[in-house]
């Protein structure tokens, strides 16, 4: 996975649900 997951993006999901 990109390390995107540590950056706020704009996602059509939660953040929460990634980690």
């Amino acid at each position: 996975m990109s390390p995107e997951c540590g950056v706020r993006v704009p996602v059509p999901v939660p953040v929460r649900v990634l980690r």
